[in-house]
């Protein structure tokens, strides 16, 4: 079952937890015991690089150049594009 991170919409600084549910599930719209009203967090995939020749492959210039796009999270929590041409050049952190 896949797990989706939450943070309460009242209270932009909370912290964010993570719950389960199904894929066919309407996404959480209030806290299960609270009752507090939330929004769903989008974080970006995990990715662990073990090879040299696999991080190389991962390079600005080589995403770039295979039609990717690389964004890159800063302290405010919005991300700002290092890679690609597609897309917006930051993406702004949601209220």
């Amino acid at each position: 079952m896949p797990t989706y991170s939450y943070s309460f919409a009242d209270d932009p600084a909370a912290t964010v937890f993570d719950l389960e549910h199904s894929f066919k599930e309407v996404p959480l719209a209030a806290h299960p015991a609270s009752g507090r009203p939330l929004r769903r967090v989008f974080t970006p995939i995990g990715l662990t690089l073990r090879t040299g020749a696999l991080r190389s492959g991962l390079g600005e210039k080589s995403l770039a150049a295979k039609g990717f796009q690389r964004y890159q999270r800063q302290r405010d929590g919005s991300y700002v594009r290092t890679a690609g041409t597609k897309g917006p050049a930051t993406i702004g952190r949601q209220p």
